[in-house]
């Protein structure tokens, strides 16, 4: 099979959806020693999902990026002091984030199946994936409509959540095991997205959406700038509700651990807010 992006070579390499060093850090930081699916959240992931996707070439070129955002965004976001963390970037920034956006649209479109998305997201997914890949490929300057919106939600130690009304106990246990890569949809048709999550970040793509104004602060350019994650936000609420689902699966699987695994977990997220959290 043809590589997936440059469609020139075979595909040779086995992927990551989700970069492996996002992986070798969730195991670290987990109380467990392992990262979670939302998916199955009882199922521990120790290296994430892979799948054959690029030519050796295509595999370079995307690790260029994934290098880049190491460097820049990620152990740096986990070696600071969170409510002082903000990064500079130029194009190397959108497109790491379109690259992560491409695998998991790939993965959608080619392994799990899109037969319960409407006829329009189905045709915006294949739109965005040839945008997309163009834009990859330096065959194109902008990304159109299929815009990526780059969140980043810190642990917080308040008993209730500052972002959700949620246990925060729960919700910190997702931000430091749970990954995840799906889309998500409005039931009248008028929004949908491409959510990818690794830890404490969020990648989300625009597949439908009636209302852009709605995002604040989270619109990524290709252009240089400054990230900083203290910008006043505001995303569409299918994003929030997507995570309290996820965060209802997980406590939902908790009910099958033992009292011993429950209080491990408990006291590991503890130990991590008290040297992280804001």
């Amino acid at each position: 099979m043809l590589c997936a992006l440059c469609r020139e070579f075979e595909r040779q390499e086995i992927s990551h959806i989700i970069p492996a060093f996002v992986y070798k850090k969730l195991r670290q930081i987990s109380p467990s020693g392992f990262s979670r699916t939302t998916s199955n959240p009882n199922r521990r992931v120790q290296d994430g999902e892979k799948f054959p996707l690029l030519c050796p070439s295509c595999e370079d070129r995307f690790s260029i990026w994934e290098k880049k955002f190491a460097e820049n965004v990620f152990h740096p976001y986990y070696a600071s002091s969170k409510n002082t963390f903000s990064f500079n970037y130029d194009e190397w920034f959108l497109k790491f984030l379109v690259s992560i956006s491409y695998r998991s649209l790939v993965n959608k479109l080619e392994n799990e199946g899109v037969e319960d998305h409407s006829k329009l997201c189905i045709k915006n997914m294949r739109e965005a994936k040839g945008i997309w890949k163009d834009f990859l490929l330096n065959k194109r300057k902008d990304i159109g409509l299929y815009r990526q919106h780059f969140l980043i939600i810190p642990i917080e130690a308040e008993t209730e959540s500052l972002f959700l009304k949620c246990n925060n106990g729960l919700f910190n246990f997702y931000l430091l095991t749970a990954t995840d890569a799906n889309t998500i949809f409005s039931k009248n048709g008028s929004e949908a997205y491409l959510i990818t999550k690794f830890g404490e970040f969020f990648v989300i793509a625009t597949l439908i959406d009636s209302n852009p104004s709605q995002w604040q602060g989270l619109v990524t350019k290709s252009t240089s700038g400054i990230f900083d994650w203290r910008t006043m936000i505001q995303t569409s609420p299918l994003v929030i509700n997507f995570i309290e689902y996820a965060i209802k699966d997980i406590l939902e699987a908790q009910k099958n651990l033992s009292p011993v695994q429950s209080e491990k977990i408990r006291l590991g997220v503890e130990q991590y807010i008290k040297k992280h959290s804001l």
